[in-house]
């Protein structure tokens, strides 16, 4: 048995994390440091690894049996609650995770998903958590888009579990967008309230604008992943569903996306903006990552690309600046 506090791994993770850089569209190195974390005992690690490997342009093919272990593994693991917020937060998510790729219905699906988007509002808001929470909607994303391809390849021979297993990443997906928008909408009349106005701004009035902006910034990156996930799964999730209670969600999440979308372009000049020629960095570590690659989306929706087709450069790559 491998004594992993005597060990440091880190030479290797920094090994396959350039390998994943060199090569971007290759699931391999992300189920190597999956195989990492799982030594690690890193479960949130070892599971966004594995669907980053499951969603690659070029799976790796031991991926998917590594998850399914994984899962079972969690299901049979028990967790004693504390207070660290974000333990809490994580072991939740992931738990939540597990269940819904079994397929099956359970009583406690709707109480397990309200305690994760409670717990992960709380931390959103109130921790500089960005590489938690992309790693949280990466995952999400990841799952639907692994059971999606699964009915596809099933054809007309799916199982029933197959395709609720579909359906539990759809709406998961759906409540999630919809709290992100909870979340940054309120913030945008706040944060653009301007300092320099004749009205007079105490103390109290700026600390919120600053406060708005800390939050506007932190959910933005996330909602930019999730408007390509929308336009990709538009079909799947119209207001129109004959299942009543996605459709309650489907139909807030539109209502919730028009006003946010309604909100921007009245607050900022839309048409006035141009295409930024480099890659952001929330889009420099999802190159390779399907979900976000549809090549049916409209030019405006392909964030990784420049006019003539080819990649855009990384900032920090020769001459490259912001």
């Amino acid at each position: 048995m491998i004594k992993t506090r005597e060990r440091s791994w880190q030479p290797a993770v920094g090994y396959y994390q350039l390998a994943n850089s060199l090569d971007p569209l290759s699931g391999t190195a992300h189920n190597k440091m999956a195989v990492i974390a799982l030594a690690d005992n890193n479960h949130l690690d070892a599971v966004y690894h594995l669907f980053r490997a499951t969603a690659a342009y070029e799976p790796d093919l031991l991926a998917p049996g590594n998850l399914e272990i994984e899962f079972k593994k969690i299901l049979s693991a028990r967790f004693s609650a504390n207070n660290n917020q974000m333990e809490s937060l994580i072991w939740w998510f992931i738990l939540l995770q597990a269940n819904l790729n079994e397929g099956v219905e359970f009583a406690t699906l709707e109480e397990m998903q309200k305690e994760v988007l409670s717990r992960f509002t709380s931390y959103l808001k109130e921790e500089p958590c960005g590489d938690l929470i992309q790693k949280l909607v990466l995952i999400s994303i990841a799952a639907h888009y692994n059971a999606h391809r699964r009915l596809e390849d099933q054809g007309a021979q799916n199982p029933p579990e197959s395709t609720r297993i579909f359906r539990h990443h759809t709406n998961f997906n759906v409540r999630l967008m919809s709290q992100l928008l909870s979340i940054i909408t309120p913030e945008i009349d706040d944060s653009l309230m301007d300092e320099n106005s004749p009205t007079k701004f105490d103390e109290k009035q700026k600390d919120l604008r600053t406060k708005s902006l800390v939050v506007f910034r932190r959910i933005l990156p996330f909602l930019r992943y999730y408007t390509l996930w929308f336009a990709t799964n538009e079909p799947h999730i119209r207001p129109n569903t004959s299942n009543e209670f996605s459709n309650s969600h489907n139909k807030e999440l539109w209502s919730a996306y028009a006003l946010f979308l309604t909100k921007l372009v009245n607050c900022y000049p839309v048409k006035e903006m141009t295409t930024v020629p480099y890659l952001l960095t929330e889009d420099s570590t999802t190159v390779g990552f399907m979900p976000f690659r549809n090549p049916e989306l409209v030019k405006a929706l392909d964030f990784y690309k420049q006019v003539d087709g080819n990649l855009k450069p990384y900032i920090g790559d020769h001459g490259v600046k912001r």
